[in-house]
């Protein structure tokens, strides 16, 4: 079961319905878990609502914990390359938010060398990898726009493009604009936001559309485009 929840939206009353769920016998104990899907389950239930309710701390121990369960399998990982980094890139998200520097490229680096058997495989990693690299970058305050990197990306989203899922799409874009817009290169972060403006399915992250719009005019004016800006 997946239960998706907004952090900012969780109230009392939800918070202890999820504390009652994790009090039913199958999630008090990993050994209760006997099989490899439901041991990952149990992992991710308990690092989930450790993460919803703000206990950072605990539910990185779980993101080891899972992590550490997958490792210990490495024929689950060949065969299910995409859970698994699906696992590593979640704790990566986890290790930015609580500063982790070390640990988060780390968990890059295993996602990079995660084996993969097919074109979607391939597709998963570059989207996953892209995504947090770009995070990285904007939460470390290097703001230097690498080269190899942009190019890489920039290739990859071309060769993938049927592959990303729009949500991952959008938000490359978007943090390739902040990254492009911190660094000066006004004309190129215009092109990532028009990108998120004009996709025909921006709907379904509202709040990168919203956000565009807001820097749309800003960058007008970087750009001196007084015409369009009062037009």
């Amino acid at each position: 079961v997946h239960i998706r929840i907004n952090p900012h939206n969780l109230h009392d009353k939800t918070e202890e319905e999820l504390s009652a769920l994790l009090e039913h016998p199958l999630l008090s104990s990993p050994e209760r878990a006997r099989s490899f899907g439901a041991k990952t389950y149990f992992y991710n239930a308990h690092l989930q609502y450790n993460q919803l309710t703000g206990k950072l701390d605990k539910a990185f121990e779980y993101h080891e914990k899972l992590l550490a369960y997958w490792e210990n399998h490495p024929h689950r990982i060949r065969k299910e390359p995409q859970r698994y980094m699906k696992a590593l890139s979640n704790c990566a998200g986890l290790c930015l938010r609580m500063k982790k520097f070390a640990t988060f490229e780390k968990t890059l680096q295993k996602i990079d060398r995660v084996p993969v058997r097919s074109f979607d495989d391939e597709a998963e990693r570059f989207q996953n990898a892209a995504h947090l690299r770009l995070l990285y970058l904007i939460n470390t305050g290097t703001f230097t726009t690498n080269t190899d990197l942009l190019r890489h990306i920039d290739e990859g989203m071309d060769k993938y493009e049927r592959k990303i899922n729009v949500a991952r799409r959008l938000a490359i874009y978007y943090n390739l604009a902040i990254l492009f817009f911190i660094t000066g290169k006004f004309n190129d972060s215009l092109r990532q936001i028009l990108a998120i403006i004009e996709h025909r399915k921006v709907g379904v992250r509202k709040d990168i559309l919203v956000f565009a719009h807001l820097l749309l005019p800003v960058l007008h004016y970087e750009l001196g485009n007084n015409d369009i800006i009062h037009g």
